[in-house]
């Protein structure tokens, strides 16, 4: 019986001995070797064409272990700079494009340049991105290019890329002119509007310097630019108020039975209170009108005198000026003490009026005064306002000497002392 045993424990060692030979790959049906190449894809983070650093992102498709380092990565039009593994499959690389250039970085990861954990060699991999480093210019233009500006003048700020939030006002320097509203279209482009100055001529320049804007890669303008503008805001005065000889001394201009200016003429002359005052002298001439009289210290009932001026037309046009000039003279005692009324009567109404004062400075009948049509107070109108009244035409013309802005110290013959007024011819608005 002892060797029929020992034959069934030959039997089962040898299964044994094949099942573990089987298990170790000592069989033909063991597990098989991986071979498949990994690959790697290279993608920028940046959209559109960048005008600074970027990163690109390297994703493998399996695990490349230490076998890839940013040696690997190949650089055309830039620069490698920091480089991080994110996890088993996923790197990062920040490239800096090429200074004062444009066009395009070029990546590439070379065949072979890596393997996965099998040894496997990976196949290559390439990527690009468009960008443009070079610093920003600005061009400067006028709204009113060729021509002498009349007036406000917007000037616009033309930029070759993107600048951003870079560029404000006080970017730009501003001469001959005052700086306004500064507005910003787009990152490309924004407007100054420049007042030149009133009432002359010259150049209003405005400029941008280097280096106060920038793009968003930091890039600032190596260049500035400067424009200069011409502008004449000079008025040309309006024709002279031509005085002419009051009826009686000439072509009658003046309608006694009526009280008015003959159409197409001027009316001139001279009233008063009629209520005791002497007048000692006085004339009516095709350049000046002259009243001088006596006047008492005490009575209340000489008011005082007046000279006028009457359009025989539709009136002057006032709305587009700004200052009433005229000559004005008088006798020596009223010199820095007498005050004369400068009335204007409206077309529109007799009683609607604007009034204004100035002190005589000076005897000569040829000494000018300027008064802002701003400064008139209008009273007896529909509206009494300056702008109102501007709207309205200007029928008459009134300097008065009034009791209370005379002198009653010096000359004449008491109880009468003089007071005079004389109105040159050059009267005009601008």
């Amino acid at each position: 019986m002892t060797p029929r045993k020992t034959s069934y424990w030959l039997q089962a060692l040898v299964l044994f001995t094949a099942s573990i030979l089987g298990g170790c790959g000592g069989s033909d049906d063991g597990p098989r070797v991986e071979s498949i190449a990994p690959t790697v894809n290279i993608a920028s983070e940046a959209l559109g064409t960048v005008a600074g650093p970027f990163t690109v992102r390297i994703t493998f498709s399996e695990d490349v272990g230490s076998s890839f380092t940013a040696d690997d990565v190949t650089v055309t039009s830039g620069s490698k700079g920091a480089f991080a593994q994110v996890n088993a499959v996923q790197y990062t690389l920040v490239v800096t494009p090429a200074a004062n250039a444009v066009g395009r970085v070029e990546l590439k990861i070379a065949a072979g340049s890596f393997h996965d954990l099998a040894g496997n060699s990976g196949a290559a991999g390439s990527a690009s991105q468009a960008f443009d480093t070079r610093p920003p210019t600005v061009a400067i233009s006028s709204s009113a290019a060729g021509a002498a500006a009349r007036g406000n003048v917007t000037f616009t700020f033309s930029f070759s890329k993107d600048v951003g939030t870079t560029f404000s006002a006080t970017d730009i320097v501003v001469t001959g002119g005052t700086a306004g509203a500064f507005s910003v279209a787009s990152g490309t482009s924004a407007s100054l509007v420049v007042s030149p100055s009133a009432n002359a001529a010259g150049n209003m320049t405005v400029s941008v310097g280097p280096g106060v804007v920038a793009d968003s890669g930091g890039n600032a303008n190596v260049a500035g630019a400067t424009l200069a503008q011409t502008y004449d805001t000079t008025v040309a005065p309006s024709a002279p108020v031509q005085i002419v000889r009051a009826n009686g001394a000439g072509t009658p201009s003046y309608d006694v039975a009526t009280g008015k200016a003959l159409p197409g003429q001027y009316a001139t002359g001279v009233y008063s209170a009629n209520a005791g005052e002497v007048r000692w002298w006085g004339g009516n001439f095709p350049d000046q009108i002259q009243a001088g009289y006596g006047f008492s210290s005490t009575d209340a009932a000489q008011w005082g005198f007046g000279i006028f001026i009457a359009n025989g037309g539709a009136g002057w046009d006032i709305s587009a000026n700004d200052v009433y000039r005229f000559t004005l003279g008088t006798n020596v005692e009223c010199v820095g003490v007498c005050k004369v009324t400068v009335r204007m009567v409206s077309v529109s109404n007799a009683n609607c009026v604007a009034d204004a004062k100035v002190t005589l400075t000076a005897a000569d009948i040829a000494t000018s005064y300027n008064v802002k049509l701003s400064d008139f107070t209008v009273t007896g109108c529909t509206t009494n306002t300056v702008a109102a009244f501007k709207a309205s035409k200007v029928a008459e013309l009134h300097f008065q000497l009034l009791r209370a802005d005379m002198q009653f110290t010096a000359g004449g013959a008491p109880p009468l002392y003089p007071n005079g007024l004389g109105v040159g011819g050059n009267i005009y608005f601008d």
